[in-house]
């Protein structure tokens, strides 16, 4: 059977993921409020080390929330990616590609909170998404890219399109971060998403396409499927 990769199936993929992407946030913030309402417990005598370990606390919370979200929308993403190539690659090892899209995304969504959030005064949100789009490129592509030379002569170009996909997609895929709260902006957020997940697809899915039509190594017969 020749192996396919369908163009759509994996912008649809990343479609999906990333438009419930709100979703994460909500659970990464319920997990952190109620990390915050045990606080009175875990520091309700007062005493010099206490003063000196709730900053840390507090900080440490408020960063638990880019983490999981982007740690659990980059899992998600990186399985279903397997998924979609499963076929065409099939000596990647699942857990490394998952474990490694995780990583990358938690590390980009807490790069992304830090620069906006007031650390780069001058068109933050600019920053913000070349910021945690190289940052996502470099941890993710770099491991994923190893894995993928294998099939590609030139895999490393998966560093580039990961990183270029980050940095158009995930300012809209953060909308929660700063869309203006209340029920007007509900749907907002979730569009704002999905145009994100649209991205991140074409730009990824865009370089499957290059390689499979120029660049397959040792193999025959594969095919794109739009």
């Amino acid at each position: 059977m020749q192996p396919k990769v369908s163009y759509l199936r994996w912008i649809a993929l990343h479609l999906l993921v990333f438009t419930l992407s709100p979703f994460s946030f909500m659970l990464a913030g319920l997990l952190v409020g109620v990390l915050v309402s045990i606080e009175p417990y875990v520091f309700g005598v007062s005493s010099p080390v206490s003063s000196r370990l709730q900053p840390f606390y507090n900080q440490t919370l408020y960063l638990l929330a880019p983490l999981l979200s982007g740690g659990m929308l980059g899992a998600l993403t990186g399985w279903l990616q397997f998924v979609a190539m499963r076929n065409l690659a099939a000596q990647i090892r699942p857990g490394r590609w998952i474990f490694m899209s995780a990583l990358g995304m938690a590390l980009a969504f807490l790069a992304f909170a830090w620069a906006f959030n007031g650390r780069l005064q001058a068109n933050p949100f600019l920053l913000a998404s070349l910021f945690s789009g190289s940052i996502y490129g470099l941890a993710t592509g770099i491991i994923q890219a190893r894995a993928l030379k294998k099939y590609f002569e030139i895999a490393w170009d998966w560093i580039l399109a990961s990183a270029l996909a980050g940095t158009l997609s995930f300012g809209l895929i953060c909308a929660s971060a700063w869309v203006a709260e209340g029920n007007a902006y509900f749907w907002l957020i979730f569009l704002l998403s999905a145009a994100g997940g649209i991205i991140f697809g074409a730009v990824t899915g865009s370089q499957f396409v290059i390689w499979l039509r120029s660049r397959l190594v040792g193999k025959s017969g594969s095919q794109i499927v739009g």
